[in-house]
């Protein structure tokens, strides 16, 4: 969804993502970085203005 915003940091000790209701001090838009990296390794990223679930992000991933 256009605008979405999923706060917090990834924590590669626990190789995670650590996530926030709220931005807090450190933190970065998770989504904003699930596209840049996704583009950055040769995959695709489309925006989807009417999903069919409720949720923020959704993915599809191929080998």
């Amino acid at each position: 969804m256009k605008g979405t915003e999923v706060w917090g940091h990834y924590e590669p000790s626990v190789n995670e993502p650590i996530l926030h209701e709220r931005e807090e001090t450190g933190d970065e838009n998770l989504a904003d970085q699930a596209v840049i990296q996704t583009v950055l390794h040769g995959g695709k990223a489309h925006l989807v203005e009417n999903m069919p679930i409720a949720a923020k992000l959704a993915a599809v991933m191929r080998y």
